[in-house]
């Protein structure tokens, strides 16, 4: 094993109670060129460094001291070109199914706003035995918007639910029980996230690649495109409680989902900075 180059950083602060103090280049006859780091500091500013790259398959090596107590010291070796090569998080966006009531559609709204009437006039009708003369006919109950028959005659056959593509953006880590940041718990899936805060990295303890970043984006302007806007709606991606299941050699795999949709403000909180802070 060689050493090519050695790098004394003694003075450089690069984190909360934790120094960087050399930094050496070699190559390993195994392993090809690594760069060896050496941090001194706190038990909890090392520890949590080495939790890091504590996942399976990480390409880190990493030994911590403590026979300076309270300094410690924790000596990592790293690939080359740096400790990124591998992540300890993976993302998805991939698409999905909804089904979602006949009502909740676009143009179903646009009656609703335009002639609340004409809707009611078709539930009633969908409720009754549907003897007499349906809304909309001679005789029956008047329905003033011109999309209303099409609904009514829609409903009448028996569609009340409509076939919908949904956007989930889907995040996958595996490390210790200590490598996780903060998981969502019960509860947690009553928050919606605009895209801004997703798009940002301000609502994730990991940042999105640049490709899923754009589409996330592309995603919400889009949508915004063909929605009129509704009071007590808003656009967002609704955060799904975690799933953590266990993995051999003592690992745990955390999933995270956000579902993208036009979601009821009424039924669901949007989030704040605060929120996720």
């Amino acid at each position: 094993m060689a050493i090519i180059r050695t790098v004394k950083l003694p003075y450089l602060a690069v984190g909360r109670n934790l120094l960087l103090r050399s930094r050496r280049l070699l190559r390993d006859p195994i392993r090809g060129k690594r760069t060896i780091e050496i941090w001194t500091g706190t038990a909890a500013a090392v520890y949590g460094k080495a939790a890091q790259y504590d996942y399976v398959g990480s390409p880190v090596i990493y030994d911590i001291d403590d026979s300076d107590a309270p300094l410690f010291k924790i000596t990592l070796s790293l690939p080359d070109n740096g400790p990124d090569t591998e992540r300890p998080v993976q993302w998805e966006l991939s698409g999905n199914g909804l089904q979602k009531d006949v009502l909740e559609h676009p143009l179903s709204r646009q009656i609703y706003q335009q002639n609340k009437a004409d809707i009611l006039a078709i539930q009633k009708w969908l409720r009754s035995d549907r003897t007499g003369t349906q809304p909309g006919d001679p005789g029956g109950d008047t329905l003033s918007n011109p999309l209303s028959p099409k609904l009514r005659d829609l409903m009448t056959m028996g569609t009340l639910h409509y076939q919908l593509g949904q956007y989930v953006l889907k995040q996958t880590m595996i490390g210790s029980d200590q490598s996780f940041p903060g998981v969502s718990y019960i509860g947690a899936e009553s928050f919606v996230f605009k895209t801004a805060d997703i798009a940002s990295g301000g609502a994730l303890d990991f940042g999105l690649p640049a490709t899923i970043n754009d589409r996330v984006k592309a995603i919400d302007a889009y949508a915004r495109q063909d929605q009129p806007a509704q009071p007590n709606y808003e656009f967002g991606w609704l955060m799904q409680a975690s799933t953590i299941s266990t993995l051999p050699g003592g690992k745990y795999q955390l999933t995270q989902q956000w579902w993208f949709e036009y979601w009821s403000t009424y039924l669901y909180t949007v989030a704040t900075p605060a929120t996720f802070a």
